[in-house]
């Protein structure tokens, strides 16, 4: 999501305000100095982006319960990992995202092996893995995408936002009002649920079988009022 959207200035306050001030620092970059973003994420002088440097306040203890649970898997199974904390980029948290407002994608459960190693999230160097990704998620969009039309009218395919309420990085006042905005996304908002909503159990499953087969109800609940 893009805090320079058309939002309402109190959305926009209450969401953004919630950011640790290194992640508005990276963020402003991407969006008003594009150019500079790659030389300030590559920079060891500063403290940059929480989130990018996957640090553990930029989790909730339900989300480091579940990567910790998923990164212990991964060594038993003897998979190549990173350090948890050094294995997340914004490619890996904001791809997702990005793609889930498009017109004919939703939600996709993050591949494993992906959320975990940073060496294959910047597969392409640090550039073209996460500045490109962060300058066009933050930069200037030439649509309005509360304002897109339903690309499934007949029925055809959904498209759906998956939201956790306790997430620290995606906001839910935004993606609350992109569903509110957009009465044909189905928007699922879970309670007690992070960023690492996909990989809670039996949640993969869900998104997957709605993807699928459209199946299920879509709630445009809000069951309580954002922190």
């Amino acid at each position: 999501m893009n805090y320079w959207w058309p939002l309402p200035d109190d959305v926009r306050r209450s969401a953004y305000g919630k950011l640790d001030a290194r992640d508005r620092t990276t963020f402003w970059i991407a969006h008003h100095a594009p150019s500079l973003l790659c030389a300030w994420l590559t920079q060891t002088w500063l403290p940059t982006s929480p989130i990018v440097r996957g640090e553990r306040g930029a989790f909730t203890a339900k989300d480091w319960e579940i990567l910790t649970e998923l990164w212990r898997k991964q060594r038993e199974s003897g998979q190549q990992v990173d350090r948890v904390r050094n294995s997340h980029s914004l490619a890996s948290f904001f791809l997702p995202f990005f793609l889930a407002i498009l017109p004919v994608l939703t939600w996709w459960k993050i591949s494993k092996s992906h959320f975990f190693s940073q060496a294959k999230a910047t597969r392409q160097g640090t550039y073209e893995s996460l500045c490109r990704d962060a300058t066009i998620l933050f930069g200037w969009w030439e649509f309005d995408p509360t304002e897109m039309r339903n690309p499934f009218p007949d029925g055809e395919g959904v498209v759906s936002i998956w939201q956790g309420y306790e997430d620290r990085i995606v906001q839910v006042e935004i993606q609350r009002h992109v569903a509110r905005r957009l009465p044909w996304v189905r928007y699922h908002e879970h309670p007690e649920a992070g960023h690492a909503l996909p990989d809670m159990d039996g949640v993969g499953d869900e998104i997957v079988r709605e993807l699928l087969l459209g199946a299920g109800e879509a709630p445009q609940s809000e069951p309580r009022a954002p922190r």
